[in-house]
Order: C-alpha cells, then sequence, then structure tokens
C-alpha cells in the first residue's frame, strides 16, 4: 500500500464529514458532541466499528459507484461489485484493516492542530467511500498537494495540462495568515501568534482559530478562499457571526447585515 500526505484544509474537510455522518446516525447534536469529544480511544474505535459496518455493505459500493467520475476508481469498483463474495470479502478487508480506533484518533482529534499528515491510501478511500465523497473532485476544488519524500501523489488524480501542453507534477499551494489581535487594539493578542493556513481553500472553526472561544463555532465558522487570485471570506457560521472590520470604502448591497457598534441593522436600497 502508498502512502500518502494530506494537508489541513482535507484533515479539516474529512474530519467534519465523517464526524457529521456519525452525528446524523445516532442523533448527536454536532457541536455539543465535538465539544465532548476527547483523545479517549474508546470514541474513535465506536466511530471506526460504524464506519467499518457501513463501507462493508454491497449497497454502499454501488451507491459511491453512482456519484463518482473518477475513471480508474469506477473500473475498481465495477469489478468488485460484480466479483464473487469472497473476492468482495478480500477487497473490503484490505481496506478496513486500515482503519483502526488510533487512526481515526490521528485524523479527527490531533489532525486538528496539524498542517499535514501522513496515511496509507487505503485509509484516505475507505474515509471518502464512508462519506460517499470523490476525492479527486475536492483536490481539484483545493489543489494542495506537494510530494513529501515517502509519498507519492493522490490516487485517481491527474492535474490538468499548462498552456504550453505540460503536465505539472506538483504545485505548491497558495496559503495565507490570520492574528489574533487584542479586544480594543491592533495588537497581537497576548500569548498568541499569528496562524499560518496553506491551501486555496481553507475552512476555518474553534479547533484551528482559538479553541477556548465559545463563540466562534467547533464546526464550520467560514471559508477563506482563492478565487481568479483574490481571497474571498464566506460565512458558513448559522448564526452568522462572522464579520470583516471596515478600514476602507467596502460595497455594500440589499440584504447585507451591518454591525455598528454591537448593534446589526439590515440594509435595503
Amino acid at each position: 500500500m502508498a502512502n500518502l500526505t494530506i494537508y489541513q484544509p482535507e484533515i479539516l474537510f474529512l474530519r467534519a464529514q465523517i464526524l457529521t455522518r456519525y452525528c446524523d446516525t445516532f442523533g448527536y447534536e454536532f457541536d455539543s458532541y465535538c465539544q465532548r469529544l476527547t483523545g479517549t480511544l474508546k470514541h474513535y474505535e465506536h466511530i471506526c466499528e460504524v464506519m467499518q459496518e457501513e463501507v462493508n455493505q454491497h449497497e454502499k459500493l454501488v451507491r459511491y459507484l453512482a456519484l463518482i467520475q473518477n475513471k480508474a476508481l469506477q473500473n475498481s469498483l465495477k469489478r468488485q461489485i460484480g466479483a464473487t463474495e469472497t473476492e468482495q470479502k478480500l477487497f473490503l478487508r484490505k481496506h478496513i484493516n486500515s482503519l483502526s480506533g488510533s487512526v481515526l484518533r490521528k485524523l479527527i482529534f490531533e489532525g486538528q492542530n496539524e498542517t499535514s499528515q501522513g496515511y496509507k491510501d487505503s485509509f484516505i478511500q475507505i474515509c471518502y467511500l464512508y462519506i460517499e465523497k470523490e476525492r479527486s473532485e475536492f483536490l481539484v476544488n483545493d489543489f494542495q498537494i506537494e510530494k513529501q519524500d515517502g509519498t507519492i501523489p493522490p490516487f485517481g488524480y491527474a492535474p490538468k495540462p499548462l498552456s504550453n501542453g505540460t503536465v505539472p507534477v506538483f504545485q505548491k499551494a497558495s496559503s495565507f495568515s490570520l492574528t489574533p489581535l487584542k479586544s480594543t487594539e491592533d495588537s497581537i493578542a497576548e500569548g498568541k501568534s499569528a496562524l499560518v493556513f496553506k491551501g486555496n481553500k481553507i475552512q476555518l472553526n474553534r479547533g484551528n482559530l482559538d479553541k477556548t472561544n465559545a463563540t466562534i463555532t467547533s464546526k464550520i465558522q467560514a471559508e477563506i478562499r482563492l478565487e481568479n487570485g483574490e481571497w474571498v471570506l464566506v460565512n458558513e457560521s448559522q448564526l452568522r457571526t462572522t464579520f470583516i472590520q471596515v478600514n476602507g470604502p467596502i460595497k455594500i448591497k440589499k440584504g447585507d447585515i451591518v454591525v455598528f457598534g454591537n448593534q446589526r441593522f439590515l440594509f435595503e436600497d
């Protein structure tokens, strides 16, 4: 089995998707469950059992085949769906064996604070099978892969050729930083430092911004992504508590919420 290096945007994406599906299965409220989640192994062993049981279903493979576009992965799944029961069990066992409570703890608990992590490619594939998403689609929208010693490019993904017809093998991810400030001053908050994020699309939450700040959701507060060479901020908070301090002229439109002091106002023209 090959090794893959995944970066913070994908770590946070997989974490949120896996926990959301797990919480939906048992009717847990996402934010409250994540707040209770610690590094205790038994939490992740149970998530592992749920994932193993679900991906071991023939119907799951059929549904996943219907939604993916990657030809190599399609052909692989078609072979497994048409295989004998014994061959299917061998295929699933190969992938399920890479899934364990300790590996999930590494992704879900430790991954919040790490810029990159290494995994077996079969583990990453089983994660995407569980959440029923196609990895190559995620990587096309957020191309962040860099080759490291002992790792290989992601399975099932071919970078687009450049205008001169050559194919870039690796591409360095874009990056930006967020520096925590004092509440009343434009100076760095005591005990804090700049947070550096790599990637073209970063999902932000309490885990990667400020673990002790309960006003930031533990799900997804906002997303910062690169579009046509410019950074774009998108609110993802259900309470819409993502704001930009106005330091110069800024365009506003009907329906925008403007905050003056601590009072919110609806703008209409």
